[in-house]
């Protein structure tokens, strides 16, 4: 019988994976390595978390989320790659909108 999908487990393989990922961005090799050992810590963190008092499993969750936000961004390099792929978000979102309306 399979245990129960926790949202710490969901953290953990999140930041597991990105861990790996982070290892092969386009960045420069300290910014892929502390992004790594971020992520890889965080996910054992999020395991660990699984065991800790409900009350502090409770806020965690909001902590993995936030960290899923800001953590990519330690991969940007320069302000300009930043603006680069923003700009090709807003564009993408301006050709899904005019698609669905």
């Amino acid at each position: 019988m399979l245990a129960p999908l926790t949202f710490e487990l969901l953290a953990a393989a999140f930041f597991a994976v990105f861990a790996l990922v982070a290892l092969t961005a386009r960045a420069t090799p300290g910014r892929r390595l502390r992004t790594a050992l971020l992520s890889a810590g965080l996910a054992g963190i999020a395991l660990a978390a699984g065991h800790a008092w409900d009350g502090t499993r409770g806020w965690l969750g909001h902590a993995y989320l936030v960290a899923g936000y800001w953590i990519p961004a330690l991969l940007v390099s320069s302000p300009t790659v930043a603006g680069r792929f923003e700009s090709w978000l807003v564009r993408t979102d301006e050709r899904w909108r005019s698609a669905a309306f």
